[in-house]
Parts: C-alpha cells; structure tokens; sequence
C-alpha cells in the first residue's frame, strides 16, 4: 500500500523533520569525536612515551658522562694522593654508584618502550619503538662492557700498575664513543617520532576541522530542504483553502459542473443558477438542473476527502453538509454582476 506524503499528519511530519535533524547532528558529533580522538592519540604518544624517553636517552647519557669525569680523574688529578687507596676506593664507589643510576634509567627506558608498544596503533610506530627498544640494548651491551673495563682500571690503578690502565684508557675511549653515538642515534630516532607524531597529529586535526564543517553545511542544507519541502506540503493546503475562498469570493469557481448553466448570482455561501434558453431547450432544463443538483454532491464527497489534507488534521474534522433546491417556472433573468457570467 502507498503512502503519500500529503496524506501523512502534520505531527508525523514535524517529528520526522526533528529527527532527522537530530540524527545528523548525532554523526557529525561521532564523526568529529573519531578524528579529534586520533588528534589526542597522538599527543599522548608525545606527552606520556616520547618526550619521557627522550628524557630517558639524556639522563642515561649524562649518567655515562658522570662515569666518565671519575674515571679520568683516576688519571688527571694532581698531588702524591691521586693514586692513595682511599682516593682510588672513592672514585669507585662514585662509579659505582652512578652504574646503579644508569641501570635504573635504562630500566625506566625500556618500560616506557614497552608501554609505547601496546598504545602503538600504526606500524610505523611499532617499527619506530622496536627500533628504539633495540637501540636500548645495545646501549645496554656496550655499557656493561665499559663498565667491567673501568673496573679493570680501577684495579690496575690500585695495584700501581699504570701502564696497564693507561692502555686500557685508550680502549675504554672508544668504547665511551661508541656509547655516545648509539645515544645520539636514540635522540635522533625519539625526535623522528615526535616530529612525526606532531605532524600527524596537526593533519588530523585539520581533517577533523574539514569534516566537521562538510558536515555541518550538509547538515544545514538537508534541514534547509527538509524544512522547506515540508514548510510547502503544510502550507500548501491552507494557502490553496484560502485561494479558493478568494477566488468564490469574487465570482470564480474552480469546480466546474459539466451541465449547460448560468450563475445567476451568489447569495452568502449560496449559489443560485438558472437553466433555459439559450443556454437550454425549452424541454432540457429539469433534468440539467437535477444533474447539477447531484453533481453537487459528488464533487462534497470529494472534497470530504481531500478535508484531512487541507487542514493538516487527522481527527476531529468537521461534517460537511450542503443543501439543494430545485425549483421549475416562469421568469424573468438578465445579466447583472460579473462580467464572467
């Protein structure tokens, strides 16, 4: 069965035009929560993983450097002490304990990789961090093996034995360079992501700025045509009610009975009509004159019909009634009114 739209309620029709609205103002917000939350994805990877593991790679770099200073001390300081056992035992327990607080970065590190990980959704950043985690270990191979050097050092230091750590000191060089490359290549792949992350992070807030406004001139178009479409199938009842009132107003019907006629005049909401010559023979008037009686009440039918339509309504609606009186004689007629009849 068709349903036709002019045949539809007004409430149904200003409800349906409602949530339609509402369901586009539902997508864009999704929509617009979807990309801005990709825009927050990527700024927590450079706020909580990046920027602290670029914290990290520093820390563990300066960590190395403080290793460094105690171990050239060993060799550099001036005066009878700098080769004594209690300043010998110092240094080291200074070493010492700077390893620890390198253990502990490179530890912290490591769990940040690990967090960064799981939070990775793309696989650029997975290859990113995984590269980072790798880089992590070797700094952490290398650096043990520094370490045990040093403590050689140490030990030849304290057994007089300065030729021996001198040697060592030209290998333990090169091992503290190849540390500070690994970490200047760790700083270098953590700005990479970062710089990267940040890109990402701009275009999509601009693909989310875009979106949102395709949305909302799609959004406002639609309400604009469903708002006007509907404004016409509303309106366009009344104002054809109200035209036709005017039109019977000033002596024009729309309706035209298909029966040789002619409107004598309008008496309030009447209308009187007479048939006969020259509009009729002599012999036709009576049955022209019923034919238009009946007609009459075909076309109230019809107009009970289209009643809902004109006036929006789907209950209550008024009861249309019309009177007909026939009459049959002499008479005496001319033309007085319009010029239509």
């Amino acid at each position: 069965m068709r349903l036709s739209v002019g045949r539809i309620p007004i409430r149904i029709k200003i409800f349906a035009l409602s949530i339609t609205m509402l369901v586009l103002l539902v997508c864009t917000s999704a929509i617009t929560y979807y990309q801005v939350g990709g825009v927050t994805h990527e700024l927590a990877d450079i706020a909580h993983y990046q920027m602290p593991l670029e914290h990290q790679a520093a820390e563990i770099g300066a960590v190395l450097l403080e290793q460094e200073i105690h171990v050239e001390r060993v060799f550099d300081r001036p005066g009878p002490h700098r080769h004594s056992d209690d300043f010998l035992a110092a240094e080291q327990r200074r070493f010492k304990a700077w390893e620890a607080v390198l253990r502990a970065e490179v530890d912290t590190a490591r769990k940040l990789v690990e967090a960064s990980l799981e939070h990775a959704t793309t696989k650029e950043d997975i290859v990113d961090f995984a590269q980072v985690e790798a880089k992590l270990g070797q700094i952490e191979q290398e650096h043990r093996q520094y370490h045990e050097h040093a403590l050689r050092i140490f030990a030849q230091q304290q057994k007089g034995d300065t030729a021996g750590a001198r040697l060592l000191r030209a290998q333990l060089h090169r091992e503290e360079e190849d540390i500070g490359r690994e970490i200047d290549a760790l700083l270098a792949q953590l700005e990479k992501l970062a710089v990267r992350s940040a890109a990402t992070a701009s275009r999509h807030e601009r693909q989310a700025l875009q979106t949102s406004l395709v949305l909302v001139r799609v959004a406002v178009a639609t309400g604009l045509a469903w708002a006007i479409f509907m404004a016409i199938r509303i309106t366009r009842p009344l104002d054809t009610l109200l035209q036709s009132t005017q039109d019977v107003r000033q002596g024009g019907l729309d309706v035209q009975v298909e029966v040789a006629s002619r409107v004598d005049k309008f008496i309030g909401d009447g209308i009187a009509a007479f048939w006969g010559p020259p509009f009729a023979g002599p012999d036709e008037h009576a049955r022209l004159a019923c034919e238009a009686a009946l007609e009459q009440f075909v076309q109230l039918e019809k107009m009970d019909r289209r009643l809902s339509q004109l006036l929006g309504l789907r209950r209550g609606l008024p009861t249309l009634n019309i009177r007909v009186g026939l009459a049959t004689g002499s008479l005496l007629a001319g033309d007085i009114g319009s010029d239509q009849y």
